[in-house]
């Protein structure tokens, strides 16, 4: 079963071209903590909704692999030109000291849909693009230093009147049965956010009801 998550999100995120690419798929060394454009990389939050799951799954995008039964899915408002897929190391994304998964591309749009494992406080954590260091190469201790470099050079968290406003447009919280009805949440939040990638949110569509 567990398996079967990981190709699900594996096919949706290798066709929106989110893959790493070689070289990077390559890196072996730990890079050094440099965040990646300024402060204002992530200029908004504009909707944010929990979820909660009746069974774990395994987070990949850090490298201590914990079980997740909760998070967010968010909608972010960033630079288009560090969303932008290339053939060269990309800078991983951040709120608070967690790398979020990226479910699309957003170059269009200047929105990116993320999912948050665990309890962060949204209230608390900014959100910015950090190093180039591969997201499952990162622990609790590389997370923390890159919330620290961000820090230093002015991001951030976001407004009280921004997090309420973001809360109040996701909704209510979301109750699934495993990691796949939230993966289907995000089509309708592709769809209202980054039109653009119809493609897209019709892969997250294909994947089975629970």
């Amino acid at each position: 079963m567990m398996r079967r998550k990981f190709i699900h999100a594996g096919l949706v995120v290798l066709a929106a071209a989110l893959t790493l690419s070689a070289p990077a798929r390559g890196q072996e060394e730990d890079v050094p903590v440099v965040p990646t454009g300024n402060a204002g990389s992530v200029s908004a939050l504009l909707y944010a909704r929990a979820f909660s799951l009746e069974r774990p799954y395994v987070n990949a995008w850090t490298r201590e692999l914990q079980p997740i039964r909760s998070g967010f899915i968010l909608v972010l408002e960033a630079d288009p030109t560090l969303l932008q897929p290339r053939q060269t190391w990309m800078p991983a994304l951040y709120v608070g000291t967690r790398p979020a998964e990226v479910t699309n591309v957003g170059v269009e749009s200047g929105r990116v849909v993320v999912l948050v494992p665990g309890d962060t406080d949204l209230y608390s954590a900014p959100a910015y693009f950090g190093s180039v260091q591969l997201p499952e190469r990162v622990d609790a201790a590389r997370g923390a230093s890159e919330l620290a470099a961000a820090r230093a050079i002015g991001a951030l968290p976001f407004s009280r009147e921004m997090v309420d406003a973001a809360l109040r447009a996701g909704g209510a919280p979301l109750s699934a049965r495993t990691i796949d009805g939230v993966y289907r949440a995000v089509a309708d939040v592709l769809t209202a956010y980054s039109p653009q990638e119809q493609d897209l949110v019709e892969r997250y569509r294909l994947i089975p009801t629970e």
